[in-house]
Parts: C-alpha cells; sequence; structure tokens
C-alpha cells in the first residue's frame, strides 16, 4: 500500500460506522448497535477524539450486498466532512471480503483520511497499522488468485468430462417449452421483465415475478431451446 496521502481534511469529526444485519430480530440489533458503538467509541476517545466530535453512522443490510450508506459515508470522507472512520470489525466494513477492505483502506490513503479497523488492529495512520494492512492485501490478493486457479480447474475437469453448461451444471430452463418461448418472445419484442411477468400471470392464471423471467432469459442465453431440424 501506498503511504503517500494527497491532504488532510480540515475536518476533526469522526464517522463511527455500525452495520446491523436484516435478518437480526429488534432485540438483536438493538444489543449489536450498542455493542459495536460502545467499542467504537472506546477506539476513538484512545485515538484521542472527543465525545462531541464522534459522529454514528448506522446502515442496516439487506439480502443484496450493497451498502448505500457506507459508499455515501466514503465520498462524505474523501470530500473533507470527517478526519476519520472507525468500524469494529472487517466484515462490518464490507460484506464482499477482505479485498474490497484493502481497497477502501487504499482509498483512504489516497484521500487522506484515517481509517481504523478494530478486530485487525489496522490504522493508516500508524506504521504498524500500514504494515497490518499490507500483510492483509497480499492475502487477499494470493486468495483471489487461488480462488481463480480452482474455478479454471474445475472447469476444465469438467470440460474434460464431456459435460455441457445448462445441461450437466449450471443454469438451466425446468419451465415447459411453451412457457419459455411466451417469456422469450416478450424478451425479443423488448418487454421488461415486470410488464413480461403481469403478461405470463394473465395467461398462467398464476403468480408470476420479475427474478423468474429473468432466470428463463438468463438460463436461455446458456441452454437455448433446441431447434427444429
Amino acid at each position: 500500500m501506498s503511504n503517500r496521502r494527497s491532504r488532510k481534511p480540515a475536518a476533526t469529526t469522526a464517522a463511527l460506522y455500525v452495520r446491523i444485519s436484516a435478518l437480526e430480530s429488534q432485540s438483536e440489533s438493538e444489543l449489536s448497535l450498542q455493542q459495536q458503538e460502545r467499542h467504537l467509541r472506546a477506539m476513538a476517545t484512545a485515538a484521542g477524539y472527543a465525545d462531541e466530535e464522534l459522529v454514528v453512522v448506522r446502515e442496516r443490510h439487506t439480502a443484496s450486498k450493497a451498502q448505500p450508506v457506507l459508499e455515501e459515508l466514503l465520498e462524505r470522507l474523501d470530500a473533507g466532512a470527517h478526519a476519520a472512520l472507525f468500524v469494529d470489525q472487517t466484515d462490518r466494513l464490507t460484506r464482499t471480503g477482505m479485498v474490497d477492505a484493502v481497497r477502501i483502506a487504499e482509498r483512504a490513503e489516497t484521500a487522506g483520511w484515517r481509517l481504523v479497523i478494530g478486530n485487525v488492529g489496522a490504522d493508516t495512520t500508524t506504521t504498524a497499522g500500514r504494515i497490518v494492512l499490507a500483510v492483509l492485501a497480499e492475502i487477499a490478493r494470493e486468495e483471489s488468485k487461488i480462488k481463480s486457479r480452482r474455478m479454471r480447474s474445475y472447469h476444465a475437469a469438467r470440460r474434460a468430462r464431456g459435460e455441457i453448461a445448462g445441461v450437466h451444471y449450471g443454469l438451466r430452463n425446468t419451465a415447459d417449452e411453451r412457457t419459455i418461448e411466451s417469456v422469450l418472445a416478450g424478451y425479443v419484442a423488448g418487454e421488461t421483465y415486470s410488464a413480461t411477468a403481469r403478461r405470463m400471470a394473465q395467461e398462467t392464471g398464476r403468480p408470476w415475478h420479475a427474478t423468474q423471467v429473468r432466470r428463463i432469459v438468463r438460463a436461455h442465453a446458456v441452454s437455448p431451446l433446441p431447434t427444429a431440424a
């Protein structure tokens, strides 16, 4: 990781980012929030921030991996609205793994704000913290390479066995041919997935959802219907 910074933000506040799961009950969420906030306040206080300089930012995630509140917070940090970002654990900072945590750390280095991740002892303002992040970055890169090699070997073995995507594995259509043709006709005509779902609900007399339509279209792209001889 680079140790050079383009500028230092004028702000003196520190953002404490806490994230809870949408799957947690209300009581579990409240307990998780309290625990995270308590840990982060202690960390920020130890780093020299006064209580009035702390801003708590909360996010409740859904089934999606997107973290819109965090992304907005990162934009504010880049703009100099806050001087630091404190998070309790790596998996609270990002749901997509260490690679993304390292990306955020590098973003902090570039923009000049401070990132502190409690559970791994990472702090972009200290030599030890930067060493930790550099080691984590290398581990993340190696893990990515290993996963890539594993997937290449996996698919090579399937090809060697004569297996075909959409036939022996992967996406495949389980709907009857008439239903598939009707869905695809709408797709070719430029219908949205939602519009096709409404039309299919009328045709079949049962509820349809845009995700069902999308699944059929994607599966057809992998394993198209056989054409007549």
